[in-house]
């Protein structure tokens, strides 16, 4: 490949590293094989991106940076939709997220912003009866619902019956968190107030019981 094309070189070790870091994870994943895969040497490769921990943050970056801003979903039915399409479509992005996971010591391989940003959505944000804790959580919510059965297709399988990659389970669970998220989108009602019962004293008064 030619390094007269820069762009395109840096886009073909993208994609040869997200291979490569999908399938081995950040431990395992060769720079050799990445650099022959994306038909450039390992000088050239290091040349764009430093190191193999840089590497491996410009692909996070290129998965999961930049899906949020214009055209987000104004309602959180319409977010957990589009979280749902996402994840049916992202095998690559939750297997990161999975390795990502796997090798947490404690540190961002992506700054912090570029995951929020990533994943927050302008939904939650209107949610008036939420503060901003619990907006956090619902995401965190969304986010869990979206990613689970794609996560843990084994699990979805001996659950459901279905395979995650069935066009049937795929309608049914799609109707399934259209209802899940009409709930959510509603405001709680505050709990009724429950009428304190009330005691009437009793007593009985016998000729004896009164000093004469």
């Amino acid at each position: 490949m030619s390094a007269r094309d820069p762009q395109r070189t840096r886009r073909s070790i993208l994609d040869s590293a997200t291979v490569e870091f999908c399938t081995h994870g950040p431990a395992g994943a060769r720079i050799d094989a990445i650099a022959t895969a994306a038909g450039v040497n390992k000088r050239m490769l290091y040349h764009y991106f430093d190191s193999k921990e840089g590497l491996l943050a410009a692909v996070l970056k290129d998965r999961l940076g930049g899906t949020a801003g214009a055209g987000s979903p104004q309602s959180v039915t319409e977010a957990l939709m589009v979280r749902q399409r996402r994840a049916a479509e992202s095998s690559d992005e939750i297997r990161l997220l999975m390795w990502e996971a796997l090798a947490d010591d404690g540190r961002d391989i992506v700054a912090r912003a570029q995951h929020t940003d990533a994943l927050r959505l302008d939904a939650v944000e209107s949610v008036d009866w939420l503060n901003e804790a619990d907006r956090a959580h619902l995401e965190l919510l969304l986010v869990s619902i979206a990613i689970f059965p794609h996560a843990f297709p084994q699990l979805t399988r001996l659950i459901t019956g279905r395979p995650v990659d069935d066009p049937s389970f795929a309608a049914a669970w799609s109707g399934f968190l259209a209802k899940v998220a009409g709930r959510l989108e509603s405001r709680v009602p505050a709990m009724p107030e429950v009428a304190k019962p009330r005691f009437r004293l009793a007593a009985t008064i016998t000729e004896g019981s009164v000093d004469r």
